[in-house]
């Protein structure tokens, strides 16, 4: 006579039952993530054909401006149906401000999914061609607006390898990308920075500069008759410190004497008459000024 299983056999049962069925479904699972795996970067593929760059011009990069990367795409022999990218950057030196999608795929405007930014620098986005306008060309899948946020050599901006894919109309189930082309960005001081509402004297050159934006320009260039004395343009005649200019005559007279004796950092010293430059206004000046005194500008 067949003997019954317990309560406690059958517990049993189910339990090694459900070992078996979790084991296949793992295995299962895996087996399908390498499959994944493998079909989203084979680049040695017979069909494999497209080729993924990160692009922008050569040379290094002010830290302290934005700037644009292209992501560009070359099919080769492909009728490239659509593309998942995955892409990585460090954000302790890039913040990743826009991501426009490029006009590769024929009347595409618009990201079929993402793009999503993470706040530990991945990125990814999905973009689907429309039906019956497959990409077979060379042009940009997006263009990448990033700002700096410090100074650094080679931080790279990388493809994940295997998560970016591309398919194409008449390969399914075949990732055709032959290569991915990766950036290294170097972000430097440029030799023309500085710091805001900076000013540098004219005594070192041509014209006064000024640091606008963070950058020094050239204020207008002094006159005709003119010269760059203590960062502002003044009349090349020793003396000539008063208006009408060009001409050292008794207006220069009298503001000479309102500043006679007076040092700087004392209330009416006037830098224009300390013609020796010394910090002090005294006979030394008043000699150089006795010598100019009728001189006029040379025509």
């Amino acid at each position: 006579m067949q003997k019954k299983l317990s309560k406690h056999h059958w517990s049993k049962l189910l339990i090694v039952t459900a070992f078996i069925l979790v084991t296949i479904a793992l295995l299962f699972g895996l087996k399908q993530n390498q499959d994944i795996r493998q079909r989203a970067y084979n680049p040695g593929h017979p069909d494999a054909k497209t080729s993924l760059s990160f692009t922008r011009t050569a040379g290094s990069l002010p830290f302290d401006r934005p700037f644009t990367v292209n992501l560009s795409a070359t099919t080769g022999t492909n009728s490239l149906a659509g593309v998942e990218v995955h892409f990585h950057f460090n954000p302790t030196y890039l913040q990743l401000t826009t991501v426009t999608i490029g006009n590769l795929f024929p009347g595409v405007t618009s990201f079929t999914s993402g793009p999503n930014i993470a706040t530990n620098g991945d990125v990814s986005f999905i973009i689907l061609a429309n039906t019956g306008q497959p990409a077979l060309t060379t042009g940009n899948l997006a263009q990448l607006t990033f700002t700096p946020l410090s100074k650094v050599a080679n931080t790279p901006i990388t493809f994940i390898n295997d998560l970016t894919k591309a398919s194409a109309k008449d390969l399914p189930g075949i990732d055709v990308i032959k290569s991915l082309t990766n950036l290294n960005i170097d972000l430097i001081q440029p030799t023309d920075y500085c710091t805001p509402n900076a000013t540098k004297s004219c005594k070192n050159s041509t014209t006064p500069k000024i640091c606008t934006n963070n950058r020094w320009i050239n204020q207008t260039a002094c006159t005709t008759g003119t010269q760059c004395k203590n960062g502002i343009c003044t009349d090349p005649i020793p003396g000539d410190i008063a208006e009408p200019y060009c001409t050292v005559d008794i207006f220069d007279y009298s503001v000479f004497l309102s500043s006679f004796g007076l040092s700087t950092g004392q209330s009416n010293y006037n830098d224009k008459a300390d013609l020796v430059d010394d910090g002090l206004i005294d006979i030394f000046d008043y000699g150089i000024f006795l010598s100019n005194f009728g001189r006029t500008c040379p025509n």
